[in-house]
């Protein structure tokens, strides 16, 4: 086991105490199961997406941070922005109205996975190495 010492919100640290014993306890499970949430989470939504529009929901987050406080409330607004700003829908062959939709049917998790699995291209250690293509594989 790796010891780490995460700071958290004071409404974080209020919420796991309802549900946990303890605070530890609380965000030790949740750190412990989003691994696996994530994964399922990614997997749940695999062929919902066109290779096209995965690679330009990859674009459009491109140099983004996510906010904490916004989780699954981004991609839909951001998608629509980096189309209509960065003309990425010219680049590929995405139907704007199309894309927001597909984004918007997805649950608040799922829209959060989505916003981590775009930005983690960008940001993630070990993601620099691989080709775009290859990482919209596990969407498609």
């Amino acid at each position: 086991m790796k010891a780490i010492a995460p700071k958290i919100s004071d409404t974080a640290a209020e919420f796991f105490p309802q549900l946990f014993s303890n605070l530890h306890k609380g965000v030790t499970y949740a750190l412990e199961i989003w691994p696996t949430l994530y994964k399922r989470t990614l997997i749940e939504m695999r062929g919902r997406f066109t290779a096209d529009e995965l690679t330009l929901i990859v674009e459009a987050f491109q140099g983004l941070n996510l906010n904490p406080d916004i989780p699954g409330q981004f991609a839909g607004i951001n998608v629509s922005n980096a189309i209509d700003l960065k003309r990425l829908e010219d680049k590929r062959s995405v139907n704007k109205k199309t894309l927001v939709k597909k984004i918007e049917g997805l649950t608040i998790f799922q829209t959060a996975a989505l916003e981590i699995w775009a930005s983690a291209y960008w940001q993630g250690k070990r993601n620099k190495e691989i080709k775009l293509e290859k990482w919209i594989e596990g969407l498609k």
